[in-house]
């Protein structure tokens, strides 16, 4: 069981670190079209789509193995994806506290939709306009994903901790 917990914790701190460098990446991208440095917008948007793609997918990659590696499993069905957030902001008695709040699950749920719609259209139909809200708030959002995961990784430590009694 302890072996379990402590690759958990590695897997969450090697995606989180991942993460940083993808929202490092969005945001200096980001500068460069604000800056009006862009020369051809697109490609900016097209990069910087398939960054907010990767910026939600690393996520759900961590809340995924999260629920495997707890056996609860991943839902199933068409809804999954949607039903994985609602799943991890609840407490599984005698197995795990919440591991997403509700502000960080509904925080993460723009970031859910925008990679269905990337994943279901041509780069050229994507709006700029649209997708640059999410830009702007993928630095807070990272923060409060990463605050919970903090204290998620509270939680395994001191799980390890009391097994190793």
């Amino acid at each position: 069981m302890t072996k379990k917990f402590i690759l958990l914790k590695h897997q969450i701190e090697e995606e989180l670190a991942e993460l940083t460098g993808v929202v490092n990446k969005i945001e200096r991208m980001y500068d460069i079209v604000k800056q009006g440095k862009a020369e051809d917008l697109s490609v900016y948007t097209d990069s910087l789509a398939l960054n907010l793609h990767g910026f939600y997918s690393g996520i759900e990659k961590i809340l995924e193995t999260i629920v495997e590696k707890t056996g609860e499993g991943r839902p199933a069905g068409g809804k999954w994806h949607r039903e994985l957030l609602q799943q991890v902001t609840f407490p599984v008695e005698g197995i795990r506290p919440p591991v997403l709040s509700s502000d960080t699950r509904k925080s993460l749920e723009g970031y859910l939709d925008f990679r269905h719609r990337v994943r279901n259209i041509y780069a050229y139909n994507i709006d700029f306009d649209k997708m640059e809200l999410l830009i702007k708030q993928v630095r807070t959002t990272f923060d409060i994903f990463n605050s919970d995961m903090s204290n998620f990784l509270v939680f395994l430590t001191e799980m390890q901790d009391s097994l190793e009694l």
